[in-house]
């Protein structure tokens, strides 16, 4: 990708879809929280994530704690009930972030 599709001629501003296509997210994650499918749970994705971009499921993101990181794929799971969406983080009150890893990309730190 040239790095005019980076920035728009017109303008000299970046242009953040474009970036966000060539350069995964990092989010800060706890692989301790895992669900009943073997996913990741991401508690409050919007203060740990280190670009300001909309998350869209099957969006690849690295997961990173302390100790290394890994390659996800994002999924959301919509909830019946907004009391586990408040816990969760999410404003809309309909949903979480879940993670499936990928574990032929772990690094450790």
């Amino acid at each position: 990708m040239s790095h005019e599709s980076f920035f728009e001629t017109a303008t000299s501003t970046i242009n953040l879809e474009a970036l966000a296509k060539m350069a995964m997210i990092r989010i800060d994650a706890d692989f301790n929280e895992v669900d009943n499918k073997g996913r990741i749970i991401l508690i409050n994705v919007d203060e740990h994530k280190s670009e300001q971009v909309e998350l869209k499921e099957g969006m690849h993101v690295i997961l990173r704690d302390e100790e290394g990181e890994v390659e996800a794929v994002l999924e959301f799971e919509a909830h019946s009930s907004g009391a586990l969406s408040d816990f969760l983080g999410r404003k809309d009150k309909k949903g979480s972030w879940r993670a499936r890893l990928l574990p032929e990309t772990g690094r450790r730190s």
